[in-house]
């Protein structure tokens, strides 16, 4: 649209150049870079044939090109940063995904350790005081009070 005005206003309004090259900077922002260069070199082309058809001085209409040329590039060196700024945004959010699943599987496995050891101790110690019970009545009260105790020295231990 800001090129179609340029156009149009060109043969009334010197200030249309302005209107030309914001039209073409807008154009950068619609189109990957070779689709770009291509239509810039059009526009460019079509905007000098009209000005040097209206009379325009070509000491005004020569900057055009170069100026557009180098704007052109700026937008697309502009939008391959911000291409790459996505995809490294989008790299650390998965890095960081995968360092929240990595620390729950070694929370899940400290606390299938810690509650495998702890449950073999109080079964142990369960046998053990079932065969004392007969034999050493005094032993499987210790072991079963061990038993009761075993579970919070762990979590002491571990924490």
């Amino acid at each position: 649209l800001m090129l179609a005005m340029a156009f149009g206003l060109m043969p009334w309004y010197v200030g249309s150049l302005t209107y030309f090259m914001f039209g073409c900077i807008m154009l950068g922002g619609c189109l990957r870079a070779i689709p770009y260069a291509v239509m810039l070199l059009l526009a460019n082309g079509a905007y000098l044939s009209e000005g040097f058809l209206l009379g325009y001085p070509w000491q005004s209409l020569l900057w055009l090109p170069v100026t557009t040329a180098t704007i052109g590039v700026l937008v697309q060196v502009q939008r391959v940063g911000k291409r790459k700024d996505a995809e490294l945004a989008l790299s650390h959010a998965e890095v960081r995904r995968m360092a929240a699943f990595a620390e729950r599987e070694r929370i899940g496995r400290d606390l299938h350790d810690l509650l495998g050891h702890t449950l073999s101790v109080i079964a142990l110690k369960a046998d053990l005081a079932g065969k004392l019970v007969e034999r050493d009545p005094q032993g499987a009260q210790r072991e079963i009070a061990e038993t009761q105790e075993c579970p919070a020295r762990q979590r002491r231990r571990v924490w």
